[in-house]
């Protein structure tokens, strides 16, 4: 009789929820267990969800369990959730006298406040047990029938129960002025101190900016704001205006009424502080002037400090209120108030990217040069933004603008635009920036040689040093540090840095007396841009001969040549007496572009050298191509005696598309039949000696 079936319910679930009362006697007189289910759906539960009354008697004639915490569902709970309410009369009559009925009723009302459905609340109300708690419910709820109840009964106003807390902390923190109002006359302390609201004003302002502050976005805010004690559906709270997310209408003037009678009450706007902040921090936070201007008619000072916010201005200013930071400017807010998270006012209205506010804030005196605790300033963060129409503002300041190393940095790495920099040198005329800043700007491509050179020359007694040099690599950059003074002495490690031979002709062209060795030569032959020829760059080799006839090749030059068949060309006709080394043809033989000249080069430069199998192997290991086919004649040409393996020959045609395979293996086969027959040449030669 408790097989689970279809669904995960028992027969006597099934037939509760579909209101089957004479199969529910049925399997009851069968033997089936009344309170048979889970610890979240019992036959009992199944007919309060979908309102089958005489199921429910039924179910309670025979003993069923209304609620048992961890072991049975509370079918009063789901009877409210449903809003079932002769169902809900039905249960309380059988719970009146239960232990479980607080538990049952506590978990009923918190479903219902979360819905804000009244109606459950005061359908529970005549068996809810005269207590503190459930004057605190009835505060909660906002039931004035509620709160006239349990005050009549001899509750006192200032009763405190140990979850809920004080009523009118309560009464306040769901915004209800006419129980606040009602409290406050009975004789509730308005400036008690609850554990979780603070005073009631704070738990007022809270509530009210709930919505607001669980967006905020930092990991502190976030900690704080878990903490917040109010049950408010937050998509029913707000608004969004010009692309802005604001409070609604309807809760700024809850929560104005409920703060206007707390401090017609005698509310102290002074001593409280929560971890978010002050009631002026607050206040501004939620951007409502009359708000603010209540709070600060009652003695608040602007320039309180405490709490997340610090202070009323960076309050507004990080709920972006940019009428807020005005007013409060005007009361004679600090605009240098220094926050240990935020900095200064001004940091953390460009770091929102909020121009009116800035405007503001510059207008008021605010110091654009003044970082944050980061050290970053106000245009470091315009610059971070990539807002121009912020950087313009912050340059119209009435203070001088100082531009410091960070914002060259910033500029030069988020930027593409170049012009940014130029317009930043402009801006501060004075400025001198480190060594390693020019580092930094030079190492972007896309900076201007001449705004590279202008930063350079700033400093008059640094000059361009071993590291700018180093770092140039390109002809233009080197080009416009050779013009600035002092300037250091050229080294060999300076020209192995350089990526470009013109950076290179430049360098030796500005110190003619550099001795012109091997680590030279080698350093131009090591470049890998080559530009197009010209008569000035094009013979720079011819130029390090010319200024050291007495220069010897080397193996190392053999091999740097052999990536160029121009270089190559060169370093050969001044080799007499080096042997080609076998790496140097294993390099020219694996050329991208030019392997077949390069190879026949060297071979033909050193007729007793030839080439070895590994360099037939690893030729053969590229992708099939013309150039490739090629060079592995030319190998084979010059040493008939290599061998070719077959299993290596099909890998190399496996690799081929199969539209192209017959054309390949052609070609192939030609290269082949041509070595076989150099071969047996050969051998024949060799037979007859």
């Amino acid at each position: 009789m408790d097989d689970v079936g279809y669904l995960h319910l028992t027969p006597l679930q099934t037939a509760a929820a579909c209101g089957n009362v004479d199969f529910v006697r049925l399997l009851l007189a069968a033997g089936a267990n009344v309170d048979d289910g889970n610890p979240a759906r019992t036959p009992l539960s199944e007919a309060s969800l979908y309102g089958h009354a005489h199921v429910v008697r039924e179910l309670l004639d025979h003993g069923a369990t209304i609620f048992r915490p961890g072991r049975v569902p509370n079918s009063l709970r789901t009877a409210c959730s449903s809003r079932r309410f002769e169902i809900v009369g039905i249960l309380l009559e059988s719970l009146s006298n239960s232990d479980h009925l607080p538990r049952a009723l506590d978990e009923a009302l918190d479903l219902a406040l979360q819905r804000q459905d009244g109606d459950v609340f005061l359908r529970l109300l005549s068996y809810m047990p005269v207590s503190p708690r459930y004057l605190g419910w009835a505060c909660a709820f906002g039931s004035k029938l509620g709160v006239e109840r349990f005050l009549g009964a001899g509750v006192s106003v200032n009763a405190r129960d140990t979850a809920l807390g004080y009523p009118l902390h309560i009464a306040s923190a769901h915004l209800h002025p006419a129980i606040v109002r009602l409290l406050v006359d009975r004789g509730a302390k308005v400036n008690r101190i609850s554990k979780n609201h603070g005073s009631p004003l704070l738990a007022a302002l809270m509530s009210c900016a709930a919505p607001l502050l669980r967006r905020l976005q930092s990991k502190r805010a976030t900690t704080l704001i878990a903490r917040l004690p109010t049950h408010q559906d937050d998509s029913t709270s707000i608004c969004y205006r010009d692309g802005k997310m604001e409070l609604s209408a309807v809760r700024m003037s809850t929560c104005l009424q409920v703060v206007r009678i707390l401090l017609e009450s005698g509310a102290c706007v002074k001593k409280p502080v929560k971890d978010i902040g002050t009631p002026s921090q607050i206040a501004s936070f939620i951007g409502s002037e009359p708000l603010v201007e209540s709070i600060l008619e009652k003695g608040a000072s602007v320039n309180e400090t405490g709490g997340y916010f610090g202070n009323a201005l960076s309050a507004a200013l990080e709920g972006r209120q940019s009428s807020i930071v005005r007013l409060l400017l005007e009361r004679g807010a600090d605009a240098e108030l220094l926050h240990e998270e935020f900095g200064t006012p001004l940091c953390l209205a460009c770091a929102n990217n909020d121009l009116e506010s800035v405007h503001i804030l510059l207008s008021h005196g605010a110091d654009p040069n003044v970082t944050d605790p980061n050290g970053e300033a106000p245009l470091t963060l315009a610059l971070k933004l990539q807002s121009r129409e912020l950087q313009t503002l912050l340059s119209s300041s009435q203070k001088q603008l100082r531009v410091r190393d960070q914002d060259i940095v910033v500029a030069a790495r988020f930027y593409r635009r170049p012009d940014i920099l130029g317009w930043l040198l402009n801006l501060d005329e004075r400025m001198i920036p480190s060594e390693e800043t020019i580092l930094t700007v030079i190492r972007e491509p896309m900076i201007p040689p001449k705004i590279i050179g202008n930063l350079a020359a700033r400093d008059r007694h640094l000059g361009v040093t071993e590291k700018m040099l180093k770092l140039a690599g390109r002809s233009v950059v080197v080009q416009a540090l050779l013009s600035i003074r002092p300037i250091c002495k050229l080294s060999l490690e300076i020209l192995e840095f350089q990526r470009e031979r013109p950076a290179i002709h430049l360098l030796l062209e500005h110190e003619p007396e550099f001795p012109i060795t091997e680590g030279v030569v080698m350093a131009v032959l090591r470049t890998s841009y080559h530009p197009p020829p010209t008569p000035k760059v094009g013979g720079l080799l011819q130029i390090l001969w010319a200024r050291n006839p007495n220069l010897q090749t080397t193996r190392a030059m053999i091999e740097a040549a052999s990536k160029s068949p121009k270089d190559l060309e060169f370093i050969l006709q001044r080799n007499d007496t080096v042997l080609i080394p076998h790496e140097a043809v294993c390099m020219a033989a694996n050329h991208p572009f030019s392997a077949q000249k390069l190879t026949k080069m060297l071979l033909g430069h050193a007729k007793i050298l030839r080439p070895r199998q590994e360099t037939v192997l690893l030729t053969l290991s590229r992708e099939p191509s013309e150039p490739m086919m090629a060079t592995l004649e030319v190998l084979l040409e010059y040493n008939p005696e290599l061998k070719i393996p077959g299993v290596t020959t099909l890998a190399v045609l496996r690799t081929v598309r199969s539209r192209t395979w017959n054309a390949w293996q052609k070609r192939l086969d030609n290269v082949l039949r041509k070595w076989a027959m150099e071969r047996s040449k050969s051998e024949g030669r060799l037979m007859m000696s």
